[in-house]
């Protein structure tokens, strides 16, 4: 369940519920999971805490860290959507960069290789 008051707030919401549920394949096969193989990650949305803890450092989040269960299926999702809407934000209001950068990889290269993945999904 995308949380409402964001998908209301993203520029364009249907683009932001496509986008999701692309990640959610591309992270897990569309699966709840708990921690991903990589264990580094949570849910369907493949969170990390790194996300969750520059979503609090920005105020976007207000539950701290430690409280937060990622694998948790709402909360995996309003966490990615919350994310993926600020790299949205951060990246010159491009899709296809936000979802780039919500890999975090620290490439390029690997970043444009997660979004196409996602692209391919859509």
């Amino acid at each position: 369940m995308i949380v409402p008051a964001a998908v209301s707030a993203a520029p364009e919401p249907t683009m932001l519920q496509r986008v999701l549920a692309s990640i959610g394949q591309v992270e897990s096969g569309g699966r709840d999971l708990g921690v991903h193989p990589d264990g580094a990650s949570w849910g369907r949305y493949g969170v990390t805490h790194a996300a969750l803890e520059e979503l609090i450092r920005v105020g976007r989040w207000h539950t701290p860290a430690e409280q937060t269960d990622l694998s948790d299926p709402a909360i995996n999702e309003t966490v990615a959507t919350e994310y993926l809407l600020l790299m949205y934000e951060r990246n010159g209001h491009s899709w296809r960069e936000a979802v780039g950068w919500y890999h975090g990889a620290a490439s390029w290269a690997a970043r444009d290789a997660y979004a196409r993945k996602v692209w391919q999904n859509l």
